[in-house]
């Protein structure tokens, strides 16, 4: 069998993964969902995904009300 590889992912893709399980927690779900990851998202307002997200008027606040 093939040895599977580590993809190696940058500091800023590894803390939106812990902040996504931290979202899922803290919404009392057992498993990190996409809205969870949108959720992180929303939180890094220096990530790309933030600003796109502001474009269309949204924020953390907002889209956590959406949950």
């Amino acid at each position: 069998p093939k040895k599977e590889e580590e993809i190696p992912f940058s500091h800023r893709a590894t803390k939106t993964f812990e902040q996504s399980l931290v979202e899922a927690e803290q919404l009392g779900a057992s498993c990190v969902e996409p809205e969870h990851v949108l959720l992180a998202l929303a939180q890094d307002e220096e990530g790309v995904a933030a600003r796109v997200l502001e474009v269309f008027g949204f924020d953390y606040a907002s889209v956590r009300r959406f949950m």
